[in-house]
């Protein structure tokens, strides 16, 4: 969702005044430069410029709603994106903005219905198609989804976001198989790609592909060596894989990178539950959970902890990470976490 120069240019040109011009360009770079919050102010002055054209109010409204999505304020976002839509009937972008801000709200069936229109109104766009995907997997329309991965993969075939949503889906269908295929076509179309590689770690991780993971998340970090989060995962492998000393370090690496790391700390407790040194395990547990009260695996790991120790008030972190997340139990059982 890009807009071109001579749009972009377009736009510039038609307005009044040379401080809504300015704001208006303000407006227009702020999310590629990271001024997020500053961008909304830029947005608003120029929305409340007086005389501001129709289409530059419009794109205003467009670039503000962007900014809002990007600071999770969907509320604001679908407002404009609304706004968008009144002003400028008919095209497909201006739904495809405001269903990525209907989908983090959990309004899937809506975030639904604009794709639809979207995809009606611009059936050949693969970005759309593939998004459209997302939110039929989102609804658990699993066979409606693969129908969206599957057209573009025939028109695109070297579209790896298209393989990455098949394999989503695959997944969620109980086709380990099927869907680490598509991730492995993935990284072979776009090796760089961090999403890919780190979908297909997490993914070789969770099938057991313990070296398999190692190597990806390895890549990873050669390519991006300030990634706190490949070392994370890394560490959290490695301890699965049985070298829990090893993952000690890539743990404390991840937590020298960004030292308030809710996921680095619950991986590092984890390590450390592993090595059998359950008050080290418990000290880390207590910081994610500073940080992520609501941390289902941190409370069952720092119950499981406490128990071993001899404390029953694990009983209690046990019960209240099921209360958040049902689910908890189950998975930290296959990874050897049981009372």
């Amino acid at each position: 969702m890009v807009v071109g120069a001579a749009v972009l240019a377009a736009t510039l040109s038609s307005s009044a005044h040379s401080g809504s011009v300015n704001d208006l360009r303000a407006c227009s770079s702020a999310q590629e430069e990271k001024r997020l919050e500053e961008g909304v102010q830029s947005c608003t002055r120029a929305l409340n410029a007086r005389g501001i054209n129709p289409s530059d109010q419009a794109y205003a409204l467009q670039r503000r709603g962007r900014l809002f999505v990007a600071l999770r304020k969907y509320d604001e976002a679908i407002e404009d994106f609304s706004e968008v839509i009144r002003l400028k009937p008919g095209f497909a972008e201006n739904y495809w903005d405001r269903a990525s801000a209907y989908g983090p709200k959990g309004e899937h069936d809506r975030a639904l219905s604009d794709l639809d229109e979207a995809v009606r109104l611009d059936p050949a766009n693969i970005r759309i198609r593939v998004q459209r995907g997302h939110a039929r997997a989102n609804l658990e329309k699993f066979e409606l989804a693969l129908v969206d991965f599957e057209a573009v993969i025939r028109t695109e075939p070297r579209f790896g976001d298209a393989f990455i949503g098949r394999a989503r889906v695959h997944s969620r269908m109980a086709r380990p198989e099927q869907a680490m295929a598509d991730l492995d076509t993935a990284v072979q179309i776009n090796p760089g790609s961090s999403a890919y590689r780190t979908a297909r770690g997490t993914a070789r991780m969770v099938a057991g592909q313990y070296a398999g993971a190692i190597e990806d998340f390895g890549v990873l970090i050669n390519n991006d060596p300030d990634q706190a989060l490949h070392y994370n995962n890394r560490c959290y492998t490695l301890a699965l894989a049985g070298r829990a000393r090893e993952a000690l370090a890539d743990c404390d690496k991840a937590l020298s990178l960004r030292t308030d790391f809710p996921a680095a700390l619950d991986s590092r407790g984890f390590v450390y539950l592993r090595l059998g040194e359950h008050r080290t395990a418990i000290e880390n547990y207590d910081a994610a959970l500073r940080s992520s009260p609501r941390m289902a695996p941190a409370l069952y790991g720092r119950g499981i902890a406490r128990l071993r120790l001899g404390d029953a008030v694990g009983n209690q972190d046990i019960a209240e990470a099921v209360r958040i997340d049902p689910a908890v139990a189950g998975r930290m059982a296959r990874v050897g976490v049981t009372p």
